[in-house]
């Protein structure tokens, strides 16, 4: 059941004059579910910020409605809404401790000074910040910071709690650690919680929906993986800057064979594929670019592959330019050169590897960089001929 519904959401500014802007949001319906964390990941001026305050009371949509646990909050003011709202700029009271920027809130609600006391104590031990309750938000890190405008806005037990971009202003690292600090506060909490981003990494570890709007419109909606696997639009795999997609710059269909010749920039690439329908949609409309998703890539040296059957164009001769290992002795990136020729080509394979991860991206026409998760897997040595087998779990065709 539903315990956030937006239905038809519509929003534009109006100027000095009385005129107005061209829409920000248009036609936005989503759901949440309790407990839920959704993030929402666009470009800037997208509307992401626009949807926030729409949900938080600050602005009022011209059009559609807002319902949180069955009731219609759309007209409500922002203080009868209980919303935590988290701005991008944290917005901590300069001249006020810790201790009074949490409890803020509180003395606006009128709460007794003992239950405030009470509920400062607890948050302060849940974000670590007991020992630092009388300092000044200049006196604070920005991890500190953040982690007081958090804990400001769940203190008077909000029923759904909006961040506005929490973690652009931190470093990566403490960006990282943070993220699975907020991670960690909603599920003690379960509280529902809408967080806007551009970091499709922060989407990945935090969410458990992501929205992907652009230009005022819901592009897509789905899990993390859901998304990054299968984005439906050309437009959709650039906002979200996925690696391995390409334009097409011809293609061959052969339909009695079942088979598609494409050229990318980076050479050919074949497969077959058993859906007549899909053929003809192929043939009736043909795309203009191609999202691979790699599910198996191999590296092996090539006397490894002397006793193996293995068609000529399934597979890539190259050497090993670095292999980066990292600390943990499981992560490693390499780089492969390989002799790529126009006559090239990449066939569709579902065999099973000892890899158990990998991200690729090919980038230019012959060097493919690798980050593999290897296990016990032995790393490929620098200038080692080896042969690459590269398959494919999904293909998204994207059509103008």
């Amino acid at each position: 059941m539903s315990y956030l519904r937006v239905e038809h959401l519509y929003y534009r500014y109006q100027d000095t004059k009385q005129s107005f802007s061209d829409w920000v949001l248009q036609d936005i319906t989503f759901s949440v579910k309790k407990g839920e964390f959704v993030t929402v990941v666009g470009p800037s001026g997208s509307g992401k910020s626009t949807l926030l305050k729409n949900i938080a009371g600050i602005l009022q949509p011209l059009k559609g409605r807002i319902i949180l646990e069955n009731q219609d909050i759309t007209r409500d003011p922002l203080e009868q809404r209980n919303v935590g709202y988290v701005p991008q700029n944290q917005a901590l009271f300069p001249h006020l401790t810790v201790k009074e920027n949490i409890e803020f809130g509180l003395k606006a609600r009128k709460w007794s000074k003992e239950r405030r006391e009470k509920r400062v104590k607890k948050l302060a031990e849940l974000g670590g910040l007991t020992n630092l309750l009388s300092r000044r938000p200049s006196q604070l890190s920005g991890g500190q910071q953040q982690r007081v405008a958090l804990l400001r806005a769940l203190a008077p037990y909000p029923r759904i709690l909006l961040m506005d971009e929490p973690l652009s202003n931190l470093d990566a690292q403490l960006r990282e650690s943070l993220a699975l600090y907020l991670k960690k506060i909603q599920r003690e909490l379960s509280i529902t919680t809408i967080m806007v981003t551009h970091d499709l990494e922060e989407a990945k570890i935090l969410a458990d929906k992501v929205i992907v709007i652009h230009e005022g419109k819901i592009l897509q909606m789905g899990t993390p993986l859901d998304v990054v696997r299968r984005p439906k639009t050309l437009e959709v795999a650039k906002i979200l800057d996925l690696k391995n997609v390409y334009e097409i710059k011809e293609m061959r269909l052969a339909p009695r064979e079942g088979l598609i010749f494409l050229t990318l920039p980076f050479g050919n690439l074949q497969f077959k594929i058993s859906s007549r329908q899909q053929l003809e949609k192929l043939k009736m409309k043909p795309p203009v670019a191609v999202h691979l998703n790699p599910s198996l890539m191999s590296l092996r040296r090539s006397q490894t592959f002397e006793s193996e059957v293995i068609e000529e164009g399934n597979t890539f001769l190259g050497k090993v330019l670095a292999t980066v290992l990292d600390h943990d002795g499981l992560n490693a990136t390499v780089m492969v050169k390989i002799q790529s020729k126009p006559s090239d080509s990449l066939s569709l394979t579902s065999e099973k590897e000892k890899i158990e991860e990998q991200e690729v991206e090919m980038s230019g026409s012959d060097v493919i960089r690798v980050r593999l998760t290897l296990g016990k897997e032995e790393l490929p040595m620098v200038d080692d001929e080896v042969l690459i087998k590269i398959s494919f779990k999904t293909l998204s065709f994207y059509y103008r």
